[in-house]
């Protein structure tokens, strides 16, 4: 059954802008982490509509009458990967932005300490 296959060749297709971005993301690890999370959020993206697009060309080819080898493909395939991948996928982007919250975060921290610190040692001299 020629949509299966095209399906599956569509859906595993869809990892190769994830797998670019990881395998740029290696070779140049001084990349700018806030324009990772962004490439990222876009691969993730592209990956989902390339993904859903190949569950619904098995529905559009076949018009709702597959087989029943292509519903078991179609229902298990939709469901693993819609909702346990897209899940951990979601939960991974948003450590990163977390965690590029936190940084921005503890960057600002140290910039106010760095202020108070300031503040303290100009009170301290006019007060000598």
């Amino acid at each position: 059954e020629s949509y299966i296959i095209l399906g599956v060749m569509l859906w595993l297709s869809a990892d190769i802008y994830a797998n670019l971005l990881n395998a740029y993301h290696t070779t140049h690890p001084d990349m700018d982490r806030e324009l990772f999370i962004k490439l990222r959020l876009i691969a993730f993206t592209l990956e989902r509509i390339q993904k859903f697009s190949a569950y619904m060309q098995g529905l559009i080819v076949t018009g709702g009458d597959a087989s029943m080898l292509g519903w078991i493909v179609l229902g298990s395939g939709f469901f693993i990967d819609m909702f346990i991948s897209t899940f951990f996928q979601v939960r991974s982007i948003r450590k990163l932005l977390k965690q590029e919250q936190d940084s921005r975060n503890g960057t600002l921290n140290d910039i106010e300490e760095g202020e108070e610190e300031r503040e303290v040692d100009t009170e301290e001299e006019e007060l000598a």
